[in-house]
C-alpha cells in the first residue's frame, strides 16, 4: 500500500488547524512531543514510546545481548535526564530496522535502514517524496538510475534541493535542526583470543537476536531469502542452530546464475526445511504496481527487488500469513570491500585523500552524484569520532547500505503482509565480524568458517567460487543464455 510504514515530523504549530494530512482512509496517526513537534505516521508502522514522549522508537527493534531487556522496555525507563552517551551504551546492542528520538535527538540503526530526510523547519520523514509533497516542491524523480550510471542516489544530496538525506554516522536535533557526528560503532573490535571464540561469541549473540526476532513479529512465518551465495548460507547456518522455525525461497531474476538455481534447493533439503523457487510469470507484471513503488520510494530505488514485487513474486510467498523476509545484505560491512578495486599505490594515495568518485567512476558523469559524495567526502574528512572505522568500510556502511539499502528496505513496506529484516543490522555483529583477519574478510572465508564451525553439514556443498573447472565454465555459459 502506498506510504504505507512511513512518517512526517514537523512543528506541532504546522498541525494546530489539524489540516495536515498525509495519510489518507483514517491510516494517519499522531503523537505530541515535547517542544512543540507532532509526529505523524501510518497506522502500521511500529511505535512507542515513554511517559512523557521524551523516547520514541519507532520501527522494529529487539536485543541482541541476552542479559539485557527489550528496547521498549529500556526507552520507557529514559527520561528528560538521560544523555546521548547513554543512548549510545543502549542501542549498540539492538538489531532491526529503527529510528529512535531521546529528548529531541533523532538516531538511525546501525546502516541507517530506516532512512531519514529532513529539510529546513526543521521536518523530517522517512519518504522523500512525502517530504517534498509536504514542502510543496516538486518531487524530483531520479530517472537516469541504470542508464549506464550508479543504480542509487548517494548521500546526503538528493534530487530536490530543498531535501537532504541523514547519514548514519549522523544524529539530528529535530527542534532545531542542529547534526553531530556519532560514533558508529562505539564498541570497536570485540577482542577474541582465536576464531572459534570469535563464532562462539557471534552465536550467542546472534542466536538471542533471532529469538527476539521471532517474538517481536510473533505470528509470522519466515521466509530466508537464499541464493547460491556466501552470505544466506552463513544466516542459515546461524538460523538452524537458534531453533527457529523457518522457509527459504529464491526468487527468479534476470542475472540468475546456475548456483542460484540449483543450490539453494540442495541446501534446504540438507537441513530439511521448506523450500520454494518463484519463477516471474510476465502476465503477472502490473504498470499500477511499478508506478507504485515508484512514487513510494521516490524513485530512489530501482534494483533487482523492484520487479520481484512489480511481478508479483514476493506476494506468491504465502497469502494466509504475516510474512518476514530474512536478508543477508548487510554481511559486507566490515570488509573492506571497495579495497579490491585498487593497487596498493592506489590504496596509500586512497587513504591520504579519499575519492569516492574513483570508487564509482559513472558518478563523475552526473552532477548530483558527483556533488552528493563530495559533501559525503567533506563529512568524512572533518569527523574525528569514527577513526577506527576504514573508510572502505565507511564507505559501504553510509552509501552502499544507507543511501542503496535503505531505499531498496523502504520499498518492502509498500508490501502488504510483508516485512524485510537485514538480520545483521547491528553495531553489536559489526565489532565481533571486524576481529576476523583482513584477508578473510576480504574472501569472506570467516563467513565459511562461520558455516562449517556452525552447521558442518552445509560446508559439504561447494561454494560457487570453488566449482571445478568444467562446472565453472557451464556456469559461465548458463549466465550468458540467461
Amino acid at each position: 500500500m502506498l506510504d504505507d510504514r512511513q512518517f512526517l515530523l514537523i512543528p506541532t504549530s504546522s498541525n494546530s488547524s489539524n489540516t495536515v494530512q498525509v495519510f489518507p482512509d483514517g491510516r494517519q496517526r499522531d503523537l505530541v512531543l515535547p517542544d512543540g513537534l507532532t509526529l505523524l505516521y501510518e497506522q502500521h508502522l511500529n511505535v512507542c514510546s515513554n511517559e512523557d514522549c521524551t523516547a520514541v522508537l519507532i520501527g522494529d527493534a529487539w536485543q541482541a545481548e541476552p542479559s539485557k531487556e527489550s528496547p521498549e522496555h529500556i526507552i520507557r525507563g529514559f527520561s528528560s535526564d538521560t544523555t546521548i552517551e547513554k543512548v549510545y551504551h543502549e542501542e549498540k546492542t539492538w538489531c532491526g530496522r529503527y529510528v529512535l528520538i531521546v529528548n529531541n535527538w533523532l538516531f538511525l540503526d546501525f546502516c541507517g535502514t530506516l532512512g531519514v530526510f529532513y529539510a529546513e523547519g526543521p521536518r523530517l520523514s522517512s519518504s522523500y517524496r512525502i517530504m517534498c509533497e509536504h514542502l510543496g516542491v516538486e518531487t524530483v524523480y531520479p530517472d537516469t538510475l541504470g542508464d549506464g550510471l550508479m543504480n542509487y542516489v548517494p548521500g546526503p544530496l538528493t534530487p530536490s534541493a530543498d531535501v537532504r538525506r541523514l547519514m548514519p554516522s549522523e544524529i539530528i536535533n529535530i527542534k532545531t535542526g542542529e547534526r553531530r557526528t556519532r560514533p558508529l560503532n562505539p564498541d570497536a573490535v570485540r577482542k577474541a583470543t582465536n576464531d572459534k571464540e570469535r563464532i562462539d561469541a557471534l552465536k550467542k549473540y546472534f542466536i538471542c537476536s533471532l529469538q527476539n526476532m521471532a517474538e517481536h513479529f510473533s505470528g509470522s512465518v519466515f521466509w530466508l531469502a537464499l541464493t547460491g551465495g556466501i552470505d544466506s548460507r552463513t544466516l542459515m547456518a546461524l538460523l538452524e542452530c537458534s531453533g527457529l522455525d523457518y522457509k527459504a525461497f529464491t526468487c527468479w531474476h534476470e542475472h540468475i546464475s546456475e548456483a542460484d538455481v540449483i543450490l539453494p534447493r540442495k541446501l534446504a533439503s540438507a537441513v530439511q526445511i521448506p523450500y520454494k523457487f518463484v519463477e516471474r510469470c510476465q502476465e503477472n507484471y502490473s504498470a499500477g504496481r511499478d508506478e507504485e513503488y515508484r512514487r513510494h520510494t521516490g524513485g530512489l530505488a530501482d534494483d533487482g527487488d523492484k520487479p520481484m514485487y512489480v511481478y508479483g513474486q514476493y506476494q506468491e510467498l504465502d497469502s494466509n500469513h504475516q510474512v518476514v523476509l530474512l536478508r543477508s545484505a548487510i554481511w559486507g560491512c566490515p570488509r573492506n570491500y571497495y579495497k579490491k578495486k585498487f593497487s596498493r599505490k592506489e590504496i596509500s594515495e586512497m587513504e591520504k585523500r579519499f575519492d569516492a568518485t574513483k570508487v564509482y567512476p559513472k558518478a563523475k558523469r552526473h552532477e548530483l552524484f558527483r556533488l552528493s559524495l563530495q559533501k559525503w567526502s567533506e563529512l568524512v574528512e572533518s569527523d574525528v569520532v569514527n577513526q577506527d572505522i576504514s573508510i572502505w568500510n565507511r564507505l559501504m556502511i553510509e552509501e552502499r547500505e544507507g543511501a542503496w539499502l535503505s531505499s531498496i528496505e523502504q520499498g518492502f513496506d509498500l508490501m502488504d503482509g510483508i516485512t524485510s529484516v537485514e538480520c545483521c543490522n547491528s553495531r553489536l555483529f559489526f565489532s565481533i565480524l571486524l576481529g576476523f583477519s583482513e584477508k578473510d574478510l576480504l574472501t569472506k572465508k570467516h563467513e565459511m568458517k562461520i558455516v562449517k564451525q556452525l552447521c558442518p553439514i552445509l560446508d559439504k556443498y561447494r561454494y560457487q567460487y570453488n566449482w571445478t573447472l568444467k562446472k565453472r565454465i557451464k556456469n559461465f555459459i548458463h549466465e550468458i543464455i540467461m
